[in-house]
């Protein structure tokens, strides 16, 4: 029988539940759960584990609607949306692995704030 008493902690609980909560958001909104789900995962798993977790979930939870939004998809503006992206991203993880985890706790609530403002 598994022993899953070390992985039922505090922490996991409360990840639960913000997950949940972004869940809902994003079932509502459309988007958005990544940016409630980064402040919090940053301080409970640390930068490189949170950005880890939100891609696995996004991919989770985008795979359930695919089906019927693909036709809707305006493929032109995603393809340069992905492009833009794929550029960035090489910068983006190299600092989250080299960048100090506490500075990148703060740059990602920073940008979440900042994201809120606007």
């Amino acid at each position: 029988m598994i022993d899953f008493g070390p992985l039922l902690t505090p922490e996991l609980g409360l990840a639960a539940a913000i997950a949940l909560l972004a869940g809902l958001v994003r079932g509502f909104v459309g988007f958005g759960s990544g940016l409630l789900m980064a402040p919090s995962f940053a301080l409970l798993f640390g930068p490189s584990q949170t950005v880890a977790i939100i891609i696995m979930m996004e991919i989770v939870v985008t795979l359930q609607v695919l089906p019927k939004a693909w036709k809707d998809v305006e493929w032109r503006f995603v393809g340069t949306m992905a492009l833009a992206a794929a550029v960035g991203m090489p910068a983006g993880t190299w600092l989250i692995l080299h960048v100090d985890p506490a500075t990148m706790i703060r740059a990602i609530s920073g940008v979440v704030i900042l994201s809120v403002a606007v």
